[in-house]
This record gives C-alpha cells, structure tokens and sequence, in this order.
C-alpha cells in the first residue's frame, strides 16, 4: 500500500510503502498481548496492573529489537526478536519486583511474578511463531538453499521448501537467493512455537505456571539455537552466532529465574473470567490503537520506496 507523500519536479509523486510485513507484525505483537491481558486477568490480576505490566514490556523490547539488530548485524533498519525476548527476559523479572513495590499501597492489587513471566512467556510464543508470516511476506529470516544440504535432506526438503520471488524481497536483494529452493525456518519456527504456546497455556490454566514459563523459554530459545545453523542470511560473521549465544543464556537465566521466584505464582485461574474481561469498550480501544501504533511503527518501509504518476485518459474524456 502506498499513500502519497511528496510531489517531485517531473510530476510524479514520492510515496510510502505499508507494507504486509507492518500488518503481520502489528496482528502477531497484539494478537500477543491480548492472550498476555487474558491470562493475566484469568489469574486474578487487576487491569490497572497489566496496563502497566504491557507498557513496561513494549517500552524495553521496542527499541531493543533495533538496537541489538544494530549491533549484530551492523544495519540500522532491521529488527530482532530474539533480541527483544533476551533484554526483556534480563530486565522485566526485576522491573517486576519494582513495580510491585509501587503499587504495595493498594492491597487490592497483586502481581505474582511467575505467573507473569508464564504469562510473557506464553505470548512471547504465540507472537513470534504468528510474527514469522510477516517473515515470510517479507522474505527474511530465511533458510538456506535446499541445493547445499546432503542428499538425504534436500529429497526431505523438496516437498516442504520455500521459493520466494520478486526484486524487493530480502532473500533477492540480499543473497540473490529469489527462486530457489530454500529450507522453510520461518514455516519450522511458526508451528513449534504456536504448538508451545498451546501447551503453555494447559500448564498456565491448571496452575502450573513455573512449568509453563520454562516450556515455553526452553522450546523457543533451543530451536532458535537449531534454527541458526539452517538460516542463510547475515546473523554477523562469528560460526556462533551472537543470537545462538544469547538464547543459551536465556535458558540458564531461565532456569534460575524459576528457582528464585517459584512460589509468586497465582492459583484458580479462570478463563471464562479473562475472556469476560476482554470485552470491554475500554480494552478493545486500547488493543486498536495499540495495533496502529505498531503498524505505523514498524510497516513504514524504510528499505523501499515508490514512485507514482497520474495522467489522463484522453479515450475517456
């Protein structure tokens, strides 16, 4: 989609390409936060309080999908989930115990740490295996091409392989890769973690959820690991890459923040009272514009552009 911006000298107009990429990723990031509002509200915990659980959340892992791409990659226009979960997997648990403090005041609220890690950790999943469409539109993330792996693989492959075209994919302007044969990663990683985000969720609902917010890091963060060796695109020029080395970490930081905060869990969750709670003028406002915020945010291409001419139709006239 493009909407018109400036008119050049010749007479054409210079424009701003939307791309599917921002709306894809605007449905995985809200899609995301409102299964996070309504485990959080099946658990008991109060609006106000997500509100600002949500806010916390977006404030530190927006701008850290740019700068760790940044720093990796060396590029100031791409973005990196993995990034994103790693800083907010160091910070939020302690932002949490911060905001706790805050609130200690009114007794009528409460914020069990684990359960809102669970709960993080479940939409974490849900939103990066929906977030890969946009991968997929895109044509980033990709895999290698099936012509590189042995025999046994590229039979395997042949039936489930991706082939992109189009000059203004990544996958041809980066690598030149535009059809052929390439390892579906993006498909891989949207179906494991919405698969892990289904379990987390039974785990979350039956007051399990020290197990479900292990599951969920664990499943992601190992398969983001595996995933690194079938990706073709530049992730920095080190065998091991700087993604790999954080997600290793995140699953031992993980694996601690459970034993530290195994007893902040909430107990009874309800469901019913999530979904409830979710239908109110107020919150499906919110998640609207929210869900703009992120489009403009991140659709606004910044890697291409368009060009537009009007004329006349002298045969219609």
């Amino acid at each position: 989609m493009q909407f018109l911006r400036i008119k050049l000298a010749d007479g054409n107009w210079q424009g701003i390409n939307l791309t599917y990429y921002g709306l894809l990723t605007a449905n995985a990031c809200v899609f995301a936060a409102i299964l996070f509002f309504v485990l959080l509200t099946s658990a008991g915990v109060l609006t106000p309080i997500i509100f600002l659980v949500t806010a916390i959340v977006f404030s530190i892992c927006v701008p850290a999908s740019r700068l760790i791409a940044r720093w990796v990659e060396h590029k100031t226009f791409t973005i990196s989930v993995g990034g994103a979960f790693f800083v907010g997997l160091l910070l939020i648990p302690w932002l949490l115990l911060l905001a706790r403090y805050i609130v200690k005041p009114w007794n009528e609220m409460h914020l069990p740490v684990m359960t809102v890690l669970a709960a993080i950790g479940i939409a974490y999943a849900f939103g990066e295996g929906i977030g890969w469409l946009a991968c997929i539109s895109f044509g980033c993330c990709y895999g290698k091409p099936v012509a590189g792996l042995t025999p046994f693989f590229q039979k395997l492959m042949k039936r489930f392989c991706f082939v992109y075209y189009g000059a203004t994919k990544k996958i041809s302007y980066a690598d030149g890769l535009d059809g052929k044969r390439i390892v579906p990663v993006p498909a891989f990683t949207a179906l494991i973690c919405c698969l892990t985000g289904l379990v987390g969720i039974a785990l979350f609902l039956n007051d399990r959820q020290p197990e479900a917010f292990l599951l969920t890091v664990l499943v992601t963060q190992i398969w983001r690991v595996v995933s690194e060796f079938l990706r073709a695109d530049y992730r920095g020029s080190s065998k091991i890459t700087k993604y790999q080395m954080m997600a290793a970490i995140g699953i031992i930081y993980a694996v601690g923040l459970t034993f530290v905060f195994e007893g902040a869990v909430a107990t009874n969750c309800d469901i019913i009272r999530g979904l409830t709670a979710l239908w109110h003028p107020a919150i499906i406002i919110f998640f609207q514009v929210l869900w703009l915020g992120i489009f403009f945010h991140f659709g606004k291409s910044k890697v291409t552009k368009a060009v537009m001419s009007f004329h006349v139709i002298k045969e219609h006239i």
